[in-house]
């Protein structure tokens, strides 16, 4: 109510005593600027003309202020293996009801965004709607994930009006994926193996220099949880922070190795 306003601004000056003077400004037309906005902002921001008799002249000029719970326009990255269950959270979510939400699948390779998901809605042309879901905080639920679902997945509020509300909110997906140098029908007991581990970005299979918001190292470890070393049983080869390849020799058939 009334009763709780604070006074920012008075005479075209910010109020000295205000906690919040150090983010205030006043612009050339009398607009208020609000420097490193904080939830605590939010409200009704009334704008009045008081003459120099104390008499306000014309009517006010309100303006309602809504900040989003969390930070937009971050890219979070988020890493997984073909064929697990991912879920991409939204941080800005407008209505509970996810009807505002629309998560854009952006895939450098094709140059090319695909709606996934419109107001809350996975959209039904889309060639993975049978695998999508959002969830009841309006995540983007990708169910059996394969190496194409790497990417920059957006998710944005757009309000009824067409409007965009707030920032982006970017997740950056990348898929761990392993592949067999030669098909399981060509392998002989006397023949080395190798098996290639590469980490699927936005920048495509096994390039993680640009998009991915971490440092991201590759490593193979044998069934016991220990690093692979080169020696004379396998040779391990690091051709990128993400793309490494294991050759296994004969001796090592029929045990388990792990990329992570």
């Amino acid at each position: 109510g009334s009763q709780n306003a604070i006074e920012e601004v008075g005479h075209g000056k910010i109020e000295t005593n205000s906690e919040r003077a150090d983010r205030l400004k006043v612009g050339s037309h009398c607009s208020l600027h609000i420097s490193d906005v904080r939830a605590e902002d939010a409200g009704k921001y009334t704008c009045q003309q008081y003459l120099s008799n104390g008499s306000q002249h014309g009517s006010d000029a309100p303006v309602h202020l809504s900040v989003l719970n969390s930070v937009s326009g971050d890219t979070h990255s988020l890493f997984t293996r073909v064929g697990d269950n991912v879920s991409l959270s939204c941080t800005n979510v407008v209505y509970p009801n996810c009807s505002s939400t629309t998560w854009n699948h952006h895939i450098k390779r094709l140059e090319t965004t695909i709606e996934e998901v419109g107001h809350g809605k996975i959209k039904t042309n889309s060639e993975r709607a049978d695998r999508l879901k959002v969830g009841s905080d309006c995540s983007l639920h990708v169910r059996d994930v394969r190496a194409e679902d790497a990417g920059i997945y957006n998710c944005k509020q757009i309000l009824s009006n067409g409007s965009q509300h707030g920032g982006d909110a970017p997740v950056h997906l990348s898929v761990l994926t392993n592949s067999l140098s030669t098909p399981v029908t060509d392998t002989k007991p006397d023949r080395p193996v190798t098996l290639r581990c590469f980490l699927y970005t936005y920048d495509g299979p096994g390039n993680c220099s640009r998009g991915v918001t971490e440092h991201v190292s590759l490593l193979w470890l044998d069934e016991t949880g220990n690093k692979l070393k080169k020696d004379s049983r396998h040779q391990v080869t690091q051709t990128s922070d993400c793309d490494i390849t294991l050759t296994l020799q004969k001796e090592d058939n029929n045990r388990k190795w792990i990329c992570q």
